[in-house]
């Protein structure tokens, strides 16, 4: 009885350390998702920036392609935010891929 007794507060440690590694891995998680945000903001925010810098340009087109200049610059900010969107979502994978094969190591 004493040996099933032991078992099961070994087993009841065991879960709560699971418990506690899941609950560090949401705080993790929540933490890459509040940078990334934060990031996203600070990318939107630079680009309305730039784009307010050339209003009253919008007829200006200094390399004659027939797009105007400010078209340009609008297309290039949203492929790179589009860029770092990308970039970060793949991190995330990452992260969560990472954890679950550290997870998977510890439980083995």
């Amino acid at each position: 009885m004493e040996q099933a007794q032991a078992e099961r507060e070994q087993q009841a440690i065991q879960m709560q350390n699971e418990v506690k590694e899941e609950e560090l891995m949401i705080k993790e998680a929540e933490m890459d998702l509040k940078k990334y945000e934060i990031d996203q903001n600070n990318a939107t925010k630079i680009a309305v920036a730039e784009l307010s810098a050339y209003r009253g340009t919008e007829d200006m087109d200094q390399n004659r392609n027939g797009i105007p200049d400010v078209m340009e610059i609008g297309k290039q900010a949203l492929e790179q935010q589009k860029i770092d969107s990308d970039r970060a979502g793949k991190q995330l994978e990452l992260n969560n891929k990472r954890r679950e094969i550290e997870m998977k190591r510890d439980i083995e």
